[in-house]
């Protein structure tokens, strides 16, 4: 831990009491933080994530460039998800998503550090306002999860008393002795809708139409109008995919309907599961990555018990 000042200090690898959660089973985004002797430091004054550079995440992995077919990069970016990047390089230049590969999901609220590789990729850099795309040379396969060492974060804790940051500096220190209970915080669960299912659970249990279902038609809390509406459209008109075609705005959700009306059209058997692969892989990775870390919620939480 590195005090900056007496108001905001900087914790370095995992440093995060207020991760000790109770994870409600009746609802995943439930959160209640433990409130003890040990950690009275944590109080409504203290304020976390104020700025982007608040909050800093890098990949540890021990690749080196060497030769290959893969192009190897570093990226870093700031206030934009991983996902969003991808996109961008994809139309930046041109290529297939297919090619691309990455270890892992970062936080969008970051300024984060990563690692990527693009099969037959550009031997050069890319800027942009919000990410820096920098080219190390080449490797011999994709990087994956399975290349991850950890990550290393740094965490800026700001308006703390001199008490909260002495009992701050002493848990740091049990904490590098101990180690720490770490729960998966509610940013994982953005995708979790008002029917409180996951898509990916339907998803592995192979139940294609529900799947598919939660991710298109499932209200959220935060959809704007425009998205408000077109779910709203897909749920009158679920089942009837001709006229639910007709109804919608052009989308990568009409592409996806588009996909089943064909099949009625054709008078062949609805293919759920073909459409729900017609959603982006990243979408699908985004589901998959938070039905996992409700699980390893609750699996910590009945171990701690």
């Amino acid at each position: 831990m590195k005090v900056a000042d007496r108001s905001a200090i900087v914790a370095f690898l995992c440093f995060d009491r207020g991760a000790i959660n109770d994870f409600q089973q009746t609802s995943p985004l439930r959160f209640t933080s433990v409130t003890s002797s040990d950690i009275s430091y944590w109080n409504s004054h203290l304020k976390l994530k104020c700025r982007p550079e608040d909050f800093r995440v890098e990949e540890l992995t021990t690749v080196t460039p060497s030769r290959g077919a893969f192009a190897f990069y570093r990226l870093t970016k700031q206030s934009i998800g991983t996902v969003e990047v991808i996109s961008q390089i994809v139309e930046q230049w041109k290529i297939p998503r297919w090619r691309i590969s990455y270890g892992g999901l970062k936080d969008k609220h970051a300024i984060t550090v990563q690692y990527l590789t693009i099969q037959d990729g550009p031997r050069t850099s890319l800027q942009q306002s919000q990410f820096d795309l920098e080219f190390l040379g080449h490797v011999d396969r994709a990087f994956t999860t399975a290349d991850l060492d950890g990550n290393r974060f740094e965490l800026v804790l700001r308006d703390m008393t001199d008490d909260e940051v002495d009992a701050a500096v002493v848990a740091a220190g049990e904490v590098k002795r101990s180690g720490l209970a770490n729960y998966y915080d509610d940013q994982r669960f953005g995708s979790l809708c008002d029917s409180g299912e996951w898509v990916a659970k339907a998803w592995c249990l192979g139940d294609w139409e529900r799947a598919l279902w939660l991710a298109l038609a499932d209200p959220h809390p935060f959809d704007r109008a425009a998205e408000k509406q077109q779910k709203e459209i897909l749920r009158e008109h679920w089942g009837r995919w001709g006229e639910c075609k007709q109804a919608l705005d052009k989308s990568h959700r009409r592409s996806v309907v588009t996909f089943l009306a064909d099949k009625e059209a054709a008078g062949k058997p609805i293919d759920f599961r073909g459409a729900f692969c017609c959603l982006s892989i990243d979408l699908r990775g985004l589901y998959l990555s938070a039905w996992q870390s409700a699980v390893w919620n609750r699996m910590l939480d009945r171990l701690l018990r």
